[in-house]
């Protein structure tokens, strides 16, 4: 394993985790907030096991409204 990837990329992620904590969010933006901390501490007790969401695949064609 690369060490010096891993090394960053926690650096990178407790960042993250430190700005969303911080924030001065309300409503609906702070409960993603909440949420997102959340996926970091699950990823950074297990990562092995961390599973990233999936997302809707688009459909294809052209965009509606494009030439």
């Amino acid at each position: 394993m690369y060490w010096q990837v891993n090394a960053i990329v926690n650096d990178k992620i407790d960042k993250i985790s430190l700005l969303l904590k911080n924030s001065k969010k309300t409503g609906i933006q702070k409960m993603y907030h909440k949420e997102m901390i959340q996926m970091i501490s699950n990823f950074k007790k297990n990562p092995i096991k961390f599973k990233k969401p999936q997302t809707p695949k688009i459909p294809d064609g052209s965009p509606i409204g494009s030439d």
